[in-house]
């Protein structure tokens, strides 16, 4: 296999923090062929993502490597990333987008697209499905990263050097990656079903919709009582009804339906007895 060198080797990557939409408007006035993105978000007790950072890493117009972290929680700066994220000439690049275009399209009211996702192409090519990130540019790149910030808390602020230099490394190998992928992939005569697939992906962000998404929580505990409550009665036991239909992975809509009505029957036959 051709081991690609990232362009974090070929020169020195230094990040930017960008805290003033007018700044990130300014900087991407010259718009790359493409432009590798990850988010940090945090999803802990929220249903949807809050988006607390994004990465982008591209070729500036001197051909030189830019790395800009973009503080989404400054206000206006969603906005600001509009113009990027639909672009239909830049093509974004990510890793296991799925989350990250959720995140994008609750905090910017768009998906990114068009996009190259390297874990679907990674799949689509024969080189390993769903490989983590950290795995791949292992294995493609010969790069060894760091794990340490995976669990952080991205909402606080000032963020640390460590978070900063955790989150530059998310971007700056995709780039070689896409590279690497893409030859692979038309090599094979197979990159139209990635972008059939990452096409799929983008859209789908508008699918993501749940009428009762406190059914899909595994710790009901945190939300408020009404929170708590099944939407098929009010008594006490829905509340046990939801911890056992939401236990594990997250079930279809009609399967969450048939549980919490099994449990609720369940609750009323025992305080019967």
């Amino acid at each position: 296999m051709i081991v690609w060198r990232s362009f974090l080797f070929a020169s020195p990557s230094v990040h930017h923090w960008i805290s003033d939409p007018a700044d990130l408007a300014a900087r991407l006035a010259h718009r790359p062929a493409r432009v590798g993105m990850d988010t940090e978000f945090i999803r802990e007790r929220t249903y949807w993502p809050q988006l607390a950072l994004a990465q982008l890493a591209f070729d500036g117009p001197d051909g030189a490597p830019v790395v800009l972290l973009v503080d989404t929680l400054v206000p206006g700066m969603n906005a600001a990333l509009v113009p990027l994220l639909t672009d239909p000439e830049v093509l974004k690049v990510m890793h296991s987008a799925s989350e990250d275009v959720v995140a994008l399209k609750r905090a910017c009211g768009v998906a990114p697209a068009p996009l190259f996702d390297t874990q679907i192409a990674a799949g689509i090519a024969g080189i390993g499905a769903g490989m983590g990130y950290q795995k791949i540019v292992q294995e493609m790149l010969g790069v060894a990263l760091e794990k340490g910030e995976q669990r952080s808390d991205w909402l606080r602020r000032p963020l640390t050097d460590s978070q900063l230099h955790y989150a530059a490394q998310d971007v700056v190998h995709l780039d070689a990656l896409y590279r690497a992928l893409s030859d692979k992939l038309d090599a094979l005569g197979r990159r139209a079903w990635l972008d059939e697939d990452s096409a799929r992906l983008s859209q789908g962000a508008d699918e993501n919709g749940d009428r009762w998404p406190h059914l899909a929580l595994r710790a009901a505990q945190f939300l408020d009582t009404d929170g708590q409550r099944s939407p098929f009665s009010s008594t006490p036991c829905d509340r046990r009804a939801l911890s056992s239909s939401s236990h594990g992975r997250r079930p279809s809509v009609s399967r969450r339906s048939e549980s919490a009505r099994y449990n609720a029957s369940r609750c009323t036959t025992s305080s019967a007895a």
